[in-house]
């Protein structure tokens, strides 16, 4: 039993990805636990995973070395998957956003999986990924999840540069996916939709505008945006909302963030704030 990621559904299941590529499912109501049956198991360590937002018809999302595995939804032990192997889309000059045909196939030199994310509608997959040769060439690809044909068609893909910063964290709002990126001092938000076309806006319009280097972000369900940066030996968070990216207020912290998140209970006004800092301690404020 060697865990390397977890994730829990809002069902209240908690699926564990293991070192030797198997996973198990545990059920917090029954307390039932199952396991990866023969289609279910990855042949390298489980790296990431995510669970599509349903209450009666969840699916799961897993991932290893160029592989992603999404069930049909969990009903038994024996998992029921799709498995295919995916490969990394050329790089162009500065940060790209385009549309990719047809089926990814497998890489030769093999891509590590770093983070899924299933959109609002559960339609598609936002997926941090990196050669495993440079794992400092971070981007993000988007797949289409196509039940009919078994299949995930890569859709549109976000390469970061050296002026906007390597993606690091990825969150959507509805099919408005949100992603967080940073250089060595700065960083900055990219937003893109599952499909092409509208406006996608960006923050901030002068790379020069960013207060420090990007620690964290974060998303709220109603579309609250929160990205905190280390100014020196204290930090900065600032909130924006969507779909426009508008700037809507900073914070300042008594020291440098190393993670946050963002509550909105639905009878609230108002949401909450926490975060945690790099010397340890949290601060929650109302937002």
């Amino acid at each position: 039993f060697d865990p390397t990621t977890a994730c829990w559904s809002m069902a209240g299941q908690l699926a564990v990805g293991m070192q030797d590529g198997s996973f198990a499912v545990w059920d917090s109501v029954s307390s039932q636990v199952s396991t990866s049956g023969r289609s279910g198991k990855h042949s390298s360590p489980v790296t990431a995973g995510d669970w599509r937002t349903s209450l009666f018809a969840p699916a799961l999302a897993l991932a290893s070395t160029s592989t992603i595995k999404v069930s049909r939804g969990f009903e038994a032990a024996e998992w029921g998957s799709t498995a295919l192997k995916l490969k990394l889309p050329k790089r162009s000059a500065g940060g790209s956003m385009k549309s990719l045909p047809g089926r990814a196939k497998a890489d030769v030199e093999g891509l590590h999986f770093s983070a899924l994310k299933f959109s609002g509608g559960g339609r598609h997959l936002a997926v941090l990924a990196a050669p495993t040769s440079a794992p400092r060439l971070t981007q993000v690809i988007l797949y289409e999840i196509q039940a009919e044909s078994e299949a995930l068609v890569a859709s549109r893909e976000y390469v970061g540069d050296g002026v906007g910063g390597a993606p690091f964290e990825v969150c959507w709002s509805g099919e408005l996916l949100v992603i967080f990126s940073r250089t060595d001092s700065g960083g900055s938000i990219r937003t893109i939709r599952s499909m092409p076309g509208a406006v996608e806006p960006s923050w901030p319009p002068d790379p020069r505008d960013a207060p420090g280097r990007m620690t964290c972000g974060g998303l709220s369900p109603r579309g609250l945006v929160a990205a905190a940066f280390a100014c020196g030996e204290r930090g900065e968070v600032l909130l924006f909302g969507l779909p426009a990216l508008e700037p809507l207020g900073k914070i300042s912290t008594p020291g440098v963030p190393s993670d946050l998140q963002l509550h909105a209970p639905t009878e609230a006004s108002r949401h909450t704030l926490s975060v945690a800092f790099d010397g340890g301690g949290v601060q929650v404020w109302e937002v």
